[in-house]
């Protein structure tokens, strides 16, 4: 049976089916972790990510319903993909502003490195990504000080 076929089955309690579905969902869920853009600098073990996907998949299976014009694999895709973001943004230590941030600065390091050849200096990154060397460096160390935090919660 498919998974979209145990799903039109599954009636809550039935916990036989529930665990085939979940079963039958790992392929989906290790497609949708490898696709997921997970942001550079945190680390998610692959289990908790797998862990967690597997909670959506119950959540999506029990809250599904299979009167309406949808298969059950098109939306549980979704919830867990909406699951799996949602646990990553709860525990990303960084503002979405200090992300992208981060994000322009290891972009334009990695493009200065290769123009150059070399690692380059503050002044060359707020000149790539159009702001001041000092704001640059304020950067820098705020992220650093959250990855040595990270490592002494550790």
């Amino acid at each position: 049976m498919t998974i979209d076929e145990l799903a039109d089955k599954f009636e809550d309690g039935n916990r036989a089916i529930l665990n085939k579905v979940v079963s039958k969902s790992n392929s989906y869920i290790q497609r949708i972790i490898y696709h997921l853009d997970v942001p550079s600098g945190v680390e998610y073990s692959q289990q908790d990510l797998e862990q967690t996907a597997k909670v959506m998949v119950v959540e999506a299976l029990r809250n599904y319903d299979s009167s309406l014009d949808s298969k059950f694999s098109t939306y549980m895709y979704l919830r867990v993909r909406g699951g799996l973001i949602s646990y990553m943004r709860k525990h990303d230590t960084l503002t979405r502003t200090q992300r992208n941030r981060a994000g322009a600065v290891s972009q334009a390091v990695h493009e200065l490195s290769q123009e150059l050849g070399r690692e380059p200096s503050a002044r060359e990154i707020a000149y790539k990504i159009e702001k001041e060397p000092s704001d640059v460096r304020r950067y820098i160390r705020q992220l650093n000080s959250r990855k040595s935090d990270e490592r002494m919660e550790d």
